[in-house]
């Protein structure tokens, strides 16, 4: 009987790991994801091919501003 109680303990305890690593994967809410950025200083677009956050959309190149938001 503690063999099998044990035995069970294990598994629930890898189920957990697992779903733990899992969750660590998806988005977390806080950090905004968009497929284009626009400059506040210029209005210039970045056009990404996958939804990114605002780091890395870093530098406007047209007038070297550091601040975007979602368009």
């Amino acid at each position: 009987m503690a063999q099998t109680t044990h035995h069970l303990r294990d598994l629930l305890e890898k189920i957990k790991g697992d779903a733990q690593r899992a969750l660590a994967l998806l988005p977390s809410g806080d950090e905004l994801r968009s497929l284009c950025w626009k400059c506040t200083s210029c209005g210039h677009v970045k056009h990404f091919t996958r939804p990114v956050t605002a780091a890395v959309a870093d530098q406007c190149p047209k007038c070297k501003g550091d601040s975007f938001q979602v368009c």
